[in-house]
């Protein structure tokens, strides 16, 4: 989070360390269609490089990135196709991943981009109302064809992931919740974290003490560097049940002054001008939505990117920043 302010000094900097998170994306996701020969290693997902949550993460990332060339990138530049092209490889490993919070985080951060460059967005979906129904109209037919295509090459587990409400909701279903000892998802997960808290609610467990606590419900495997990965997956219970109520009560802080610099940034933002800082906010977006379901927090580093690139914004939107 701090090292960006230090080595970025203008918006030519900022531009070359985005460029070079592009290009690193790029080579990832086109590195992962090398590698489908690894064999999926949860019912069928294919892992990619990394483990498959991270995999699924870092492909979504890529899509994003590719996506917003598209979008904010000059009308004729021959480079679209390319990232049209990357942008439809990353879709099609991060479905074969399996990994449902980067899909559902890509569709958040795409509703959050038009809001940031769009201060009358409600205007514009009233008073052009044919484009909003063109557009709706679009997305269906895209779901719909999707879905068909994705029948017949993802496997029968993966595909039932995005098809099946019970599937996509399968952590929060009453039973779910309700016989959450017994529960195989991340259920057993959200439910022993908050057990965590409610018996260290000031001071939490400590540094990856939720493990003590997980131990109590589930047998834990230990790999083969002998740790214990287990993880609440999700940043805001990872910090309440390790670092109890002043943890939780500082990333609450952290979150909202996030927010205020979007909002700063929102009301400076000048389309065509300042895209980069359109790129970075929703760098910082797409990181906070996938660090809801991640694996433990020195590993959501999208999010720590993300976090690092919008303070370096706000440096160069306003002379001095509090």
């Amino acid at each position: 989070v701090i090292f960006p302010t230090h080595i970025i000094t203008g918006m030519t900097s900022l531009r070359t360390v985005v460029l070079i998170l592009a290009l690193t994306l790029v080579v990832y996701v086109f590195t992962s269609l090398l590698a489908l020969q690894q064999i999926g290693d949860i019912e069928g997902r294919v892992s990619g490089i990394h483990g498959v949550i991270q995999a699924g993460q870092f492909l979504g990332l890529g899509l994003v990135i590719a996506w917003l060339y598209i979008v904010l990138g000059r009308r004729r530049d021959p480079l679209k196709i390319f990232f049209f092209y990357l942008m439809l490889v990353a879709m099609v490993l991060l479905l074969m991943t399996g990994t449902r919070a980067a899909i559902l985080a890509i569709f958040l951060t795409m509703i959050f981009a038009y809001w940031f460059a769009h201060v009358d967005w409600i205007e514009r979906i009233f008073n052009q109302p044919h484009k909003t129904y063109v557009a709706i109209v679009i997305s269906i037919l895209i779901v719909v064809t999707s879905l068909l295509v994705l029948r017949s090459v993802l496997p029968h587990e993966v595909y039932d992931r995005y098809t099946s409400i019970e599937h996509f909701f399968s952590n929060f279903m009453p039973d779910e919740i309700r016989y959450w000892q017994y529960s195989a998802g991340r259920s057993l997960n959200y439910v022993s974290a908050v057990k965590a808290f409610m018996a260290h609610p000031v001071i939490g467990s400590g540094a990856g003490g939720y493990v003590d606590t997980f131990r109590e419900y589930r047998r834990i495997p230990i790999s083969e560097d002998g740790m214990a990965h287990i993880y609440p997956h999700n940043i805001l219970l990872e910090f309440a049940a390790e670092q109890g109520t002043l943890g939780f009560v500082l990333v609450l802080c952290v979150l909202y002054l996030n927010l205020r610099m979007i909002l700063k940034l929102r009301s400076a933002y000048q389309y065509e001008k300042q895209n980069m800082f359109l790129v970075c906010c929703c760098i910082y977006i797409y990181g906070l939505c996938v660090a809801m379901t991640s694996l433990d927090v020195p590993k959501m580093v999208i999010l720590w990117w993300g976090m690092g690139l919008l303070l370096v914004c706000l440096l160069y939107t306003s002379p001095s920043p509090r």
